[in-house]
């Protein structure tokens, strides 16, 4: 596909010949339709334009090897900045609480977020209920009940 620049958009425009001024009543006087060769110029040209202005920007979310979704290059989790945003905190509020991402990666993580938001949500689902099931697990083995016994008599003799 040809590019071409705004300069020749301009001059592709002064081609089209401005009709004389219309009477309501006088119907002898027609624009004239632009030929098709002109159609098909001005419409690459605008095709061109509006790729430039309305261009995908990359995605700040990616999975790291571990399969955590994360934002940006950042060890981040993509569920921090949703906790957070979900709260109600602004991208700058959020920005505060994680320095090392920045305001386009955190807005582009609520945009992910929004126009994904069932599979998001399900997502974040597995994980809590999976955090849930390690953390039950990790329980039922540790002898805690005897743990907190020597953290309290630790405690008690602490001068």
């Amino acid at each position: 596909m040809p590019k071409h620049s705004l300069m020749s958009l301009r001059s592709a425009s002064t081609l089209w010949k401005r009709p004389p001024a219309l009477n309501p009543c006088d119907l002898s006087v027609r624009r004239k339709r632009p030929s098709q060769e002109i159609v098909d110029f001005m419409a690459e040209d605008i095709e061109t334009l509006t790729s430039f202005a309305v261009g995908q920007s990359p995605s700040p979310i990616r999975i790291d090897s571990a399969g955590t979704v994360r934002v940006g290059e950042t060890r981040v989790r993509l569920a921090s900045v949703l906790h957070l945003h979900i709260e109600g905190s602004a991208p700058e509020e959020i920005r505060e609480h994680f320095p090392s991402l920045t305001l386009a990666e955190i807005d582009g993580a609520i945009a992910y977020y929004l126009h994904n938001r069932s599979d998001v949500d399900s997502h974040l689902a597995e994980q809590e209920a999976e955090a849930e099931r390690v953390r039950r697990e990790i329980e039922s083995r540790a002898d805690t009940q005897n743990l907190r016994r020597k953290l309290r008599a630790g405690k008690s003799q602490a001068p």
